[in-house]
């Protein structure tokens, strides 16, 4: 089984947090990337944060909840991050 630790609640702060995932024995970083309108809470990571992360050593499991995915896969900051696992939520609408 592979473990997961996101970031998103941190008590630390956001550059202790990652150091502090880092140093575990969790498989992959756990990034949520939402638009707020796919959901109503919206993430937001800055360039210097995006940087941290992005040099951080451990695999990412990027979440993507978006309703432009599209233009978000081809998003080139996200392309950046080395061998991402990328699960993309589904969300069908009448």
């Amino acid at each position: 089984m592979k473990t997961a630790i996101t970031f998103l609640k941190c008590n630390q702060g956001f550059f202790k947090t990652i150091d502090l995932i880092n140093a575990s024995s969790t498989d992959y970083i756990h990034v949520d990337v939402i638009d707020g309108l796919f959901a109503a809470n919206k993430t937001f990571i800055d360039q210097k944060m995006f940087q941290y992360l992005k040099e951080s050593p451990k695999p990412k499991d990027v979440h993507l909840m978006t309703l432009h995915l599209v233009s978000l896969i081809n998003l080139k900051r996200l392309r950046t991050i080395k061998k991402p696992l990328i699960t993309l939520k589904v969300k069908i609408v009448k």
